[in-house]
């Protein structure tokens, strides 16, 4: 659940940016709109693409970790199990 948070708490930040970039250049037009507004929103956007992508990766490598730690808890009652069984 708190990934979804920060998922959100990005996109908030890129969409106030954003707006905020149009309120402060809503007065130019044409090529200085793109390179006022365009060019920041291309970086905005590629800044949350790699903070997304940080989310993911941190949760895949937390969700690997669980399920190794569950094969190794379960391999070893496994273990454990089997030796009861020699005796």
């Amino acid at each position: 659940m708190m990934k979804f948070f920060q998922f959100f708490l990005g996109i908030v930040i890129a969409q106030s940016t954003l707006y905020l970039l149009w309120l402060l250049n809503s007065d130019c037009s044409g090529a200085e709109a793109v390179l006022r507004i365009g060019v920041p929103a291309l970086i905005i956007a590629l800044v949350l693409s790699l903070w997304f992508l940080s989310i993911l990766h941190s949760q895949s490598k937390e969700a690997q970790n669980r399920i190794e730690m569950r094969f190794a808890n379960e391999r070893e009652k496994i273990k454990i199990d089997a030796e009861r069984a020699k005796k």
